[in-house]
């Protein structure tokens, strides 16, 4: 087979730039969602703080999986249309990054400016 031998490499590149991307999605979407619960309700109990505060010093990666794990638990119906529309998304996304379409910024870029935004 004669293909582009760059072509794994480019597509593993692809690959974590479009998770890093949804990574600080899920995770700006649970700061959100955690934010506006400890201003309706007052506060999270102590036992979910606490295990905030354990799942806050896990690695990037573990982070992500437990995120995408909570999310899918409130998500207890699958919607095939749903799923192929994120398909076509994350695909979508790929093609936008081997372009050259989009800019993509490091986690620690992203998470830093996050950190900017909240402390004014």
């Amino acid at each position: 087979m004669g293909g582009d031998p760059d072509v794994p490499r480019r597509l593993a590149l692809s690959v974590t730039a479009v998770a890093d991307t949804l990574t600080a999605s899920v995770m700006l979407a649970i700061t959100v969602a955690f934010s506006k619960t400890i201003r309706n309700n007052g506060g999270m109990s102590t036992q979910s703080e606490d295990l905030l505060q354990s799942a806050l010093a896990l690695p990037d990666s573990d982070r992500a999986e437990l995120a995408a794990s909570l999310i899918r638990s409130l998500d207890t119906q699958s919607d095939d249309d749903v799923d192929a529309a994120w398909a076509a998304e994350i695909q979508r996304r790929i093609e936008s990054i081997d372009n050259g379409e989009v800019k993509l910024i490091p986690w620690d870029d992203v998470m830093r400016e996050m950190r900017d935004r909240k402390n004014g």
